[in-house]
């Protein structure tokens, strides 16, 4: 099979993870025969009609946006679903309506990038998840966009630097951490 095929059918079984058996069949099936994307209808009609069937039946994905409400009727929280899972976009609102935070997620659980704002709209905070463990730098701000505070995660826990600056950018603190284990305060390393 070569490689436009197999391209091909990876991204139908991206379509839907219940798929994969059926993709596995299909492919044996045609290992049988070329298979090029643009002519599977002209090498077996049968084939092909059983494929879009199957597909169409097996990839129907429950989407749908989950709404959450302020007491005033005002949006608090949208949570895009797929199948009863999270995924994609969970924005939270301020009762004014504007955007409190932006949080993404796959398969239920928080992964990327999550950036947090300030009712006035200037970055509070981004962090960044795998697998709803925080994993690389969080960085925090004022309310001036200058940046109070750095923080590096590894699996959910404090793995690296620790930097904490005043309102006009100057750091006053620095600590290391390994795994977070407290081993150095301000280029000073702790007794082990």
């Amino acid at each position: 099979m070569d490689d436009s095929s197999k391209l091909f059918l990876l991204k139908l079984s991206a379509c839907c993870p219940e798929s994969y058996l059926f993709v596995f069949l299909f492919r044996i099936q045609l290992s049988k025969m070329t298979l090029q994307p643009q002519n599977i209808k002209q090498k077996n009609p049968i084939l092909w009609f059983v494929l879009l069937a199957c597909l169409l039946i097996n990839c129907k994905k429950d989407a749908k946006d989950e709404l959450q409400y302020y007491g005033n009727g005002a949006i608090s929280k949208k949570t895009h679903l797929i199948n009863n899972k999270k995924q994609g976009e969970m924005i939270d609102y301020y009762v004014d309506g504007k955007v409190k935070s932006v949080r993404l997620f796959k398969d239920d659980f928080q992964t990327g990038k999550s950036t947090f704002y300030y009712q006035n709209g200037s970055i509070e905070e981004v962090q960044y998840f795998e697998k709803d463990k925080q994993n690389g730098g969080d960085t925090s701000f004022y309310e001036n966009g200058i940046v109070k505070m750095i923080v590096e995660y590894k699996d959910g826990l404090k793995n690296g630097f620790v930097r904490k600056f005043d309102t006009t950018g100057t750091q006053y603190f620095f600590a290391k951490y390994e795994m977070e284990k407290l081993v150095e305060v301000n280029g000073i390393a702790l007794q082990k």
